[in-house]
């Protein structure tokens, strides 16, 4: 039982930055028309820590994760009726 518990919760943390980017994409493509999302060269020498870091540095990431978290602010207001 435990162990399907870690891994939904090992799904959830996978798919938590592929969700972040791809929402910082529709909206910096949406807000903006010179975006283009940078390619990716994947080399055979990078590490797992390196995938991170590069999904970190992506401003792609950080607009995702700043609009759901304004999208939960705004229904929480409206939804507690303030």
């Amino acid at each position: 039982m435990i162990d399907i518990f870690f891994w939904a919760l090992e799904g959830v943390f996978w798919y938590f930055p592929y969700l972040m980017i791809k929402t910082g994409e529709i909206v910096l493509a949406a807000l903006s028309l010179g975006f283009h999302r940078p390619r990716q060269n994947k080399n055979l020498d990078i590490t797992d820590e390196d995938d991170s870091l590069i999904t970190i540095q992506s401003p792609a990431f950080w607009v995702g994760i700043m609009f759901w978290i304004c999208i939960g602010i705004y229904l929480s207001f409206y939804l507690s009726g303030g």
